[in-house]
């Protein structure tokens, strides 16, 4: 969240405040050993956000230290409620009533749906779409209700009316009875071999694939992380990631991480497009992040089942033969090196 009357700024700027260039920024993680720097993006968001304010200000004390100077006072981050606080996709969706509040799976479709579909955001910062909190409780507001007096010759919207998918998850529960089980055992192992637990005793456990054992493991990790940074306020949430085997990923990988979900949740039916509005990138960099995937889950199909064939592919990830028999040709090269 950017709090009102502050100025949105990312890695790039943030590098240049200090002079550095932006590969060194982020790869010697500068953001983490600068005094009094406060990072405002959500925990766990793709992208680091900044307020120019603030950086302006430890960039003065810094060059105070070197002089031998003692620092100034850091300006105070105003506290969030405001109005005209910027919000990310997944802050909007929670600055909502609790009973009005959809699920994230639904609320992400609302930025890319036709028949619900989130107003334009107010600002984008780093590819990052930001909604002052007046736009969405406004937009919320305005959505038509079942109940409410429609005007004259308007009909209700198709689909569930705000706050359906609220008052059906208590009756959800149990439904996913195999999935909960895979996920206490992966903690269990978790806790008994630590941080040198691996995606392959994962699989070879609960007899899954590679793929949901790495997707298993790495929930399970995030979720000891937080439960470590709750226990130990000496922890920083960089070390807390780092304790349970939580290496920071490069923002390719990121990226692929981001289109691997989208494709769990749409399967054949996720497109280039969608995966360009939902992570804020350019469509050449959607495309080429969600064909590396595609290609990855291929390479795993057959490494798994020793087979695979075009209309496999065609089937799985919703592509005409053309482009499902250049998948499969380019699946027989050697994958490139993670992160590139």
């Amino acid at each position: 969240m950017i709090p009102h009357g502050l100025t949105p700024a990312n890695d790039e700027r943030a590098a240049e405040i200090f002079g550095l260039a932006l590969k060194t920024w982020q790869s010697k993680r500068r953001w983490e050993s600068v005094p009094g720097l406060k990072l405002l993006n959500r925990e766990g968001a793709a992208r680091r956000l900044y307020a120019e304010e603030n950086l302006q200000a430890a960039r003065t004390n810094a060059d105070l230290q070197a002089a031998g100077k003692p620092p100034l006072p850091m300006p105070p981050i105003p506290a969030a409620g405001h109005d005209l606080d910027l919000l990310d996709l997944e802050e909007a969706r929670l600055s909502l009533p609790k009973d009005r509040q959809v699920t994230e799976k639904t609320w992400k479709s609302y930025a890319v749906g036709a028949k619900t579909s989130l107003p334009n955001p107010d600002h984008t910062e780093a590819g990052t779409n930001l909604w002052y909190r007046k736009t969405i409780r406004d937009w919320d507001n305005n959505r038509l209700r079942r109940g409410a007096e429609l005007p004259s010759g308007q009909k209700w919207p198709g689909g569930r009316p705000a706050g359906f998918e609220s008052e059906i998850r208590g009756k959800k529960k149990g439904a996913h009875t195999q999935a909960g089980q895979r996920r206490a055992r992966v903690a269990d192992l978790l806790t008994a071999h630590g941080r040198d637990l691996t995606p392959e005793q994962v699989q070879q456990d609960l007899n899954i694939s590679l793929r949901q054992a790495e997707r298993l493991l790495r929930e399970a990790r995030e979720h000891a992380a937080e439960q470590l940074l709750a226990e130990r306020n000496d922890l920083a949430p960089a070390q807390a990631r780092k304790e349970v085997g939580l290496f920071p990923r490069s923002e390719a990988e990121e990226r692929a991480a981001q289109v691997n979900a989208l494709l769990d949740e749409k399967g054949a039916t996720l497109t280039a497009p969608q995966v360009a509005a939902m992570l804020g990138i350019g469509m050449r960099q959607a495309d080429g992040t969600l064909r590396q995937v595609r290609l990855d889950r291929i390479r795993t199909q057959r490494a798994e089942k020793g087979r695979v064939t075009s209309q496999w592919i065609g089937d799985t990830f919703g592509v005409h033969s053309d482009v499902a028999d250049r998948l499969l040709a380019d699946s027989r090269t050697k994958a490139p090196a993670a992160g590139r």
